[in-house]
């Protein structure tokens, strides 16, 4: 274990202690690299790097108000420095301060013109702003600089699809593939495009070289079901969805603030009109918890609330909001049935639309709700009627008729209190249709 840092500093100097601070934040030792930092700090307060370094540790230890304060004063100091001014960028970005963010990437490229990564980290807050000339600009700015740059590729694939050049968005990833294969999201996104603009064949041809280089990718088992139609499974498999998350965690929460995503604030919604305002010291279950957009929403009814997700990247982020008292990392159903905890409220925020048949987890719902408890959910809307209760689309996303919603949350042993049509997020400008359902269990 490392020593504590201001004890240690009496035998080494500031360089040599700054050396060991970072060699244990890469390490991952993150509270022996903290107290090497601050004790830097005590010697030297305007040491730039130390500044620079903690402010990105606390950061990731969810303290990014004060991580930020210690980014800016680095700056202060050092004003020509343009890692500093792209960890600030990355950090206000991950904190959803987009055009602050927009601005210290504007200042690394003036420093550093010829970096290909702040052009593309530019181009993808330019991209959430929807300000989509301008991120265009970015991301071909970097692969001018750097061809080879895989990450500018994908993401100019990605916004491509958003303006309607799907010749080129496809051209795109396949050029992020051939750079860095191993990227599982280059391959999701590909297919995805081809699915979405009809081009089966291609996708059957991508697939074919996905699962050649990654035979057990759950990822691709399952948009092949999902686009070829070939095997259209219950529900999508747990790896898939881990996986999935994996890849998205990185900027997830600014990807659903670019699609105007609502399905937090509807369930928060649907509960605030069905209880009284004096009803709180809940135990409430956020299932799929995600990043915890929904926890703020929640925490001033709780006593105690209460996280399950698949993703292990996503919990990280939920724990940083510092709302939880428990977060656990397990798929929904198995734990609802094994933990035998019992919960007034439970909210599921666009997590079953990875699950096509229902019953098996609004019955695990059921179980876990004490009498007279509340489940407030989202799902996607198509309509189907009994010859097809839930479709599979290109996206792996699972879409839900109306009736059969109905009947599988009565079947569950739950009562529909309330069953609206509303817009879960926009994709490519156009809406998402959804239903959000408020159910009670009986008392």
């Amino acid at each position: 274990m490392p020593e504590n840092g201001e004890r240690h500093l009496l035998h080494v100097d500031v360089p040599q202690a700054l050396d060991m601070a970072v060699s244990f934040h890469k390490q991952g030792w993150l509270e022996p690299a903290e107290e090497f930092y601050r004790a830097v700090l005590k010697l030297d307060p305007k040491e730039p790097n130390a500044l620079q370094f903690l402010g990105v540790l606390l950061h990731q230890t969810g303290r990014s108000g004060d991580g930020i304060e210690l980014l800016q004063a680095a700056i202060g100091f050092r004003p020509d420095w343009a890692d500093a001014h792209n960890n600030l960028g990355n950090i206000l970005t991950e904190e959803h301060r987009l055009e602050e963010a927009v601005a210290s990437y504007r200042r690394a490229a003036e420093l550093r013109p010829d970096d290909p990564a702040i052009h593309n980290n530019l181009g993808v807050v330019l991209k959430a702003l929807i300000r989509l000339d301008e991120a265009e600009a970015e991301l071909r700015r970097a692969i001018a600089i750097n061809p080879s740059h895989a990450e500018s590729w994908l993401n100019l694939g990605g916004l491509l699809a958003m303006t309607g050049s799907p010749g080129e968005a496809t051209a795109a990833m396949e050029k992020a593939i051939s750079l860095k294969p191993g990227r599982r999201f280059a391959w999701h996104r590909l297919v995805q495009m081809l699915g979405r603009i009809g081009r089966l064949e291609e996708a059957r041809r991508v697939f074919n070289e996905w699962q050649a280089f990654a035979p057990n990718d759950q990822a691709a088992r399952h948009l092949r079901a999902a686009i070829l139609g070939e095997g259209r499974p219950a529900r999508a498999s747990d790896d898939y969805v881990r996986d999935t998350f994996a890849g998205f965690a990185e900027d997830f929460d600014t990807r659903l603030q670019s699609l105007g995503y609502r399905a937090p604030q509807l369930v928060s919604s649907a509960i605030e009109a069905a209880l009284p305002p004096e009803r709180t010291g809940l135990r409430i279950l956020d299932a799929g918890v995600g990043t915890g957009l929904c926890g703020p929403l929640l925490k001033a009814r709780a006593a105690e609330l209460v996280g399950v997700d698949l993703s292990p990247e996503m919990l990280a982020l939920a724990k940083k909001r510092g709302v939880y008292d428990a977060l656990h990392e397990a798929e929904l159903t198995s734990w609802l049935t094994a933990s035998g905890r019992t919960f007034h409220l439970a909210v599921c925020a666009d997590t079953l639309c990875y699950f096509g048949e229902l019953g098996a987890a609004l019955s695990a719902f059921a179980g876990a709700l004490t009498p007279g408890g509340l489940l407030a959910f989202t799902v996607e809307h198509s309509e189907g009627g009994d010859a097809e209760p839930f479709r599979l689309h290109y996206h792996g996303r699972y879409s839900h008729d109306e009736a059969y919603v109905r009947r599988a949350v009565e079947q569950a042993g739950l009562a529909v209190r309330r069953l609206e049509h509303e817009t879960l997020r926009t994709e490519r400008a156009e809406p998402v249709a959804g239903l959000l359902v408020l159910a009670e269990k009986p008392a």
